[in-house]
């Protein structure tokens, strides 16, 4: 809240953060740690899982083509 205050911490958007994001899948680091931590707005957080969701399925395919 001390560096984005209560909006979406993307440059661009102006609205309400509704949600804080994890930008290192929290599965996987299981961190807290602020530094690693985003406040959202519903658009952006849905942007940020597509985005991972995507790199995910890359990387099993070519792990899986790599075989």
């Amino acid at each position: 809240q001390k560096e984005y205050g209560t909006k979406c911490s993307v440059a661009t958007c102006s609205k309400p953060a509704e949600v804080i994001h994890h930008t290192q899948p929290f599965a996987f680091s299981k961190n807290h740690d602020p530094h690693f931590l985003a406040p959202l707005c519903k658009q952006h957080h849905e942007i940020a899982h597509s985005i991972n969701t995507k790199v995910q399925e890359r990387r099993q395919f070519k792990a899986a083509s790599e075989c």
